[in-house]
């Protein structure tokens, strides 16, 4: 996935670079295109390296739990790395050809497109599959034996 990742991302720099000379758009306008593929890769990028750096949340948290919640901000990661720039070069494909065909509609086709990539990922956790044994056990490790003394109050 992160080889589609980044062949997504140089294909579509590569699209704005060719449609910024074959159909003379204003230099900002591809700069920009690029400038905020760029920009989500880097964000997702870090989100990437503080789930896997940063210290436990959850102290009790079982070994596999952290492992499955990292694979899904991995997976959403590169869903949306990879979808990003897919539906940015359609949206600018349909609006070199037509500036005003359904810019509305179109507009609202890429966030939807982008939230589903983004949350497609997420359907896959279960959290039925989370250990809550491990909860279980520091209540039963914490809780006073018949022999402790108890003091009212």
């Amino acid at each position: 996935m992160l080889v589609v990742a980044a062949l997504t991302n140089v294909a579509f720099i590569a699209f704005v670079l060719y449609d910024y000379r074959r159909f003379e758009l204003p230099w900002f306008k591809a700069a920009g295109t690029i400038a905020s593929a760029a920009f989500a890769l880097l964000v997702f990028s870090t989100s990437v390296g503080i789930a896997l750096r940063a210290p436990r949340p959850d102290p009790y948290q079982a070994h596999q739990d952290r492992s499955n919640l990292i694979r899904l901000v991995v997976k959403q990661a590169l869903a949306f790395c990879i979808a990003y720039p897919v539906l940015l070069t359609v949206w600018l494909t349909i609006r070199l050809f037509d500036p005003d065909l359904l810019e509305p509609v179109i507009a609202s086709l890429f966030c939807q497109g982008v939230a589903l990539a983004t949350l497609w990922p997420s359907y896959s956790y279960r959290v039925d599959k989370v250990d809550f044994d491990v909860y279980k056990r520091d209540a039963r490790d914490s809780t006073p034996g018949p022999d402790s003394a108890v003091s009212d109050l």
